[in-house]
């Protein structure tokens, strides 16, 4: 027999995460963007960036923070016009 289980909602999960980033390649862009996560409360724990044709990717590593919080800060990511792409969510587990 299996025990019970208690469900918990995703957005009260907390963990680290991965979130790279498509961007026009401009002065203010890094500001914009991580004002974003400023706003929401998630801290930056590392973040690189690449040049990609008239472009730049911006992987950022964030520390740990609430779903919610970073669900969030994607919807308001895709709203900036200097975001052309916001990739996949990656939830990092473990140092």
């Amino acid at each position: 027999m299996l025990a019970k289980s208690n469900l918990r909602p995703m957005s009260s999960l907390r963990g680290e995460y991965l979130l790279p980033l498509e961007v026009t390649d401009r002065p203010g862009v890094l500001h914009a963007v991580t004002g974003i996560f400023a706003r929401h409360d998630v801290s930056i724990r590392a973040a690189e960036q690449d040049g990609i044709g008239n472009g730049a990717r911006l992987v950022f590593l964030t520390h740990e923070a609430s779903e919610a919080a970073v669900q969030e800060c994607i919807a308001e990511l895709r709203k900036l016009d200097v975001v052309m792409r916001v990739g996949g969510l990656l939830r990092v587990i473990g140092d």
